[in-house]
């Protein structure tokens, strides 16, 4: 009791003081809550994302399941046999093995504006695996597949959202795609597996799908029977496999590896998290040097007031009790504060966030975060408060009631001040070079030439759902006829109609057949792309050589293509290849590649590949996306272009409708974001870092006025002492410099899988960030040095 009573009065004491120097209580307690709120805010993320299990009963029996080939060993998807046989053969080491495949997104219609929803096809085992209860209905069953009923189990946002919460919506029909769909169940709020996912239709296998093998499309997950481990259900797994392989042997030996289904989904986003709180850690301990240096300071001009404290009897633990109840005094109150700016700083993240955050849905500050604060408090405590504690607690009586101003700072509290100085320049300038390579990175990969013009394009995705368009004829006539109404507009240069589109995340790869006569040796890989006549007129891609796609390429005319610039050097090699025929298939029809145009990059991160175009015309895709060439801002027709749609086809909604730089700039979203948040934390290190070496420097300049006051009497001019002061204060900074390179020599390697053409190490980024950094702190050191050489150095020595 007699600790609790004393370290109260401290508190209060603490609370007294800091309040008669509002200024200083105010740097500390607001420096503090930055580094606690940002370190909470990260931990939200990393305890939502990477600790906490997936929202399934037993979360760590659930597993994911693919085949792997001889050459890649990351997983893959199955096709519909060997899935079967797979299931089949492991029933001893699943509970349940569950297949599952994206398919294209619904069109719900008949409950007000048409709209999207994100589809899944699943086996009835799917609903086993995750084994999260329905909170309205039933889930799929095997008769909903063996009958190849149309039952749908909804999210419980979609039936929020769409359909009012109709409690009576079971049993209850809707129209998705033009065909009535019964709804059989309503998902429990916020189990959504895979994320995005609003519908779960029944995924039906054919004859035809399990005996054709060489169609790997199904994703797999499987929830394994208790005791069984993950190794144990890889080793059954790969076994089933292996007879799989050898009773329906293909071109290349295939196998199966299960891994955990959490470490699978975080694996991608694991290491930038990790990083990312280990940055904000940094940031953390910056603040902490600064308090350390801060409280060092006030506990040096109080020596006088701890020797009197000593001298009627306050024993060194005592005195180090009460400046550490100090330091808790601020901790308690930036923890406080740090907290509330956690509230804020996690919604914005996720908002930030660009693409899918695996377990967003679970990411909030909770009481796991608020103990971690609390934890925070404590440590912090510890690390800026022992330091002045410890000094505090050596104040001599003898010395002490002496005017301790006269003797400027001490030894001890000067080496420990340039310290804490050096170690503050270490860690932000690791971080400003872990930065400025990142931000010079970017620059570099979105700096280069992409091949075509993307100002003044809009774009706008279509799907057309095939129950309502059966025939490639209907299909063509939908994206035809919404092309010549869109080219009508006053405000449209060109239309034309693409799929896939360069820089929009996705691709189709193939291994084409040369024509035997060509004496053409190996296959044939290219990436394939399909095109209406004005493609390249709307994104300005020049025509090397040949023609285009043009009208007369329908589907009851001679089968053309056009290839790119990479394809001709890599395949065409010392002849044309103009009049070359290839196939798509052993057994398909001929197609003649009649034009060459320029390379398009598909990506920021990789050079153009060998590209196919074929006519949209030709092929019977039930999907495309518009490209319009606009006179004016493209953002400014995209209502236009969904009323044309709305009023041609009225339960036909169009899908994304975005400008072509959008879609560019998304596609390095994620790298934006990384570098951006490296970058804001790295801003607030610097200036944590600077505010830091002001301070100090212009602490030590205002404990030395008398003796600059003594040197300026014995003749020293004013630069003389600003030059000393200056020198003096850089000392410190130069050698966390030199340990600031070190550091960063570590950290930016740590970087390498981030970086686009720029080496870890790069002399110039380093060199540019340590100079640059000195360089501000030769200005924080200066500025108080220029204050304290123009004091009146009589005004000075007329104190004592």
């Amino acid at each position: 009791m007699r600790l609790l009573r004393e370290f109260m009065q401290d508190v209060r004491f603490g609370s007294r003081l800091f309040c008669r120097r509002p200024g200083l209580a105010a740097a500390a307690v607001l420096t503090l809550a930055l580094g606690i709120g940002v370190n909470i805010a990260m931990f939200s993320v990393v305890n939502g994302v990477l600790i906490q299990g997936l929202p399934f009963p037993n979360p760590d029996r659930v597993v994911r399941v693919g085949e792997i080939g001889t050459v890649a060993d990351s997983l893959q998807p199955f096709n519909a046999g060997n899935y079967m046989d797979v299931a089949r053969d492991t029933r001893d080491v699943f509970q349940a093995l569950a297949a599952y495949r994206v398919v294209p997104a619904a069109t719900l219609t008949g409950v007000g504006e048409a709209v999207k929803a994100g589809t899944l096809a699943v086996r009835p085992e799917f609903f086993d695996v995750i084994g999260a209860p329905l909170q309205l209905g039933r889930p799929l069953t095997v008769a909903d597949v063996e009958t190849e009923s149309r039952s749908v189990v909804i999210a419980d946002a979609f039936w929020r959202a769409k359909l009012g919460a109709d409690p009576r919506i079971i049993g209850r029909s809707i129209e998705l795609d033009a065909q009535t769909w019964t709804i059989v169940g309503v998902m429990a709020p916020r189990m959504v597996y895979p994320a995005g996912v609003e519908l779960w239709k029944p995924l039906v296998f054919s004859a035809n799908d399990i005996a054709r093998r060489n169609s790997w499309n199904l994703n797999v997950i499987g929830r394994l029977r208790a005791g069984v481990t993950v190794p144990a259900a890889g080793a059954s797994s790969a076994h089933a496999m292996a007879i799989v392989s050898a009773e329906h042997p293909g071109p290349m030996a295939r196998s199966a590896a299960v891994v955990d289904l959490r470490e699978d989904s975080v694996s991608r986003v694991r290491r930038d998290l990790m990083f990312v709180q280990g940055v904000a850690a940094l940031v953390l301990l910056i603040a902490c040097a600064n308090l350390a240096n801060l409280l060092l300071a006030t506990a040096t001009v109080r020596q006088q007031e701890f020797s009197i404290r000593a001298s009627i009897g306050a024993g060194r633990a005592r005195l180090i009790r009460q400046v550490l109840a100090e330091s808790f005094t601020i901790s308690a109150f930036g923890g406080a504060i740090g907290a509330a700016l956690a509230y804020l700083i996690v919604p914005a993240m996720i908002a930030a966030y660009p693409g899918d955050l695996p377990g967003r849905e679970r990411i909030g500050v909770n009481i796991v975060e608020l103990l971690i604060a609390i934890a925070a408090v404590i440590i912090t405590t510890a690390v800026f408060g022992l330091a002045p504690a410890l000094l505090a607690s050596r104040a001599q009586l003898s010395g002490g009631l002496r005017n301790v101003e006269r003797s400027g700072t001490s030894r001890a509290a000067r080496w420990l001040q340039n310290g804490l100085i050096a170690a503050e320049v270490v860690m932000t300038l690791s971080l400003l070079a872990g930065a400025t390579l990142l931000v010079k990175s970017f620059a570099t990969l979105t700096g280069q030439p992409v091949g075509f013009d993307a100002r003044n394009v809009l774009t706008a995705y279509l799907q057309v759902p095939a129950p309502r368009f059966p025939t490639d004829v209907e299909r063509l006539r939908v994206f035809e006829g919404l092309t010549d109404r869109m080219a009508a507009d006053p405000d449209v240069v060109a239309v034309a109609t693409a799929l896939p589109m360069p820089f929009d995340g996705s691709g189709m790869g193939a291994a084409l057949r040369w024509d035997p006569a060509l004496g053409q040796i190996g296959p044939l890989m290219a990436s394939l792309r399909f095109a209406s006549p004005h493609y390249l007129d709307v994104l300005s891609v020049p025509l090397r050589r040949g023609r285009f796609i043009d009208a007369t390429d329908r589907a009851d005319s001679p089968l053309v293509a056009v290839v790119n610039e990479t394809f001709a050097r890599q395949y065409g090699k010392a002849r044309d290849v103009l009049g070359m025929r290839f196939r798509r298939t052993d057994d398909g029809p001929w197609i003649t590649i009649v034009g060459v145009a320029a390379d398009v990059r598909a990506t920021f991160f990789q050079k153009p590949r060998s590209e196919v175009i074929f006519p949209f015309a030709q092929n019977g895709l039930v999907a495309g996306t518009f490209i319009l060439k606009t006179r004016s801002s493209p953002a400014l027709l995209a209502h236009r272009v969904r009323d044309i749609t709305r009023d041609t086809y009225p339960n036909l909604p169009l899908g994304r409708i975005e400008t072509f730089g959008v879609i560019i700039g998304d596609s390095v979203a994620q790298r934006r974001f990384n570098m951006s948040l490296l970058a804001a934390l790295t801003s607030l290190a610097v200036v944590l870092s600077v505010v830091g070496i002001y301070g100090v420097s212009a602490y030590v300049a205002s404990r030395r006025r008398r003796e600059v006051g003594i040197r300026m009497a014995l003749g020293a001019h004013p630069s003389q002492i600003q030059s000393l002061l200056v020198r003096q204060g850089l000392v410190p900074i130069a050698v966390g410099i030199c340990g600031g390179l070190a550091g960063a020599w570590y950290l930016t390697a740590l970087l390498k899988k981030e970086l686009f053409e720029i080496t870890p190490h790069d002399p110039w980024t380093l060199s540019a960030s340590a100079i640059g950094f000195l360089v501000v702190g030769a200005l924080a050191c200066w500025i108080p040095a220029r204050r304290t050489a123009r004091i009146n150095p009589i005004a000075v020595l007329k104190i004592d």
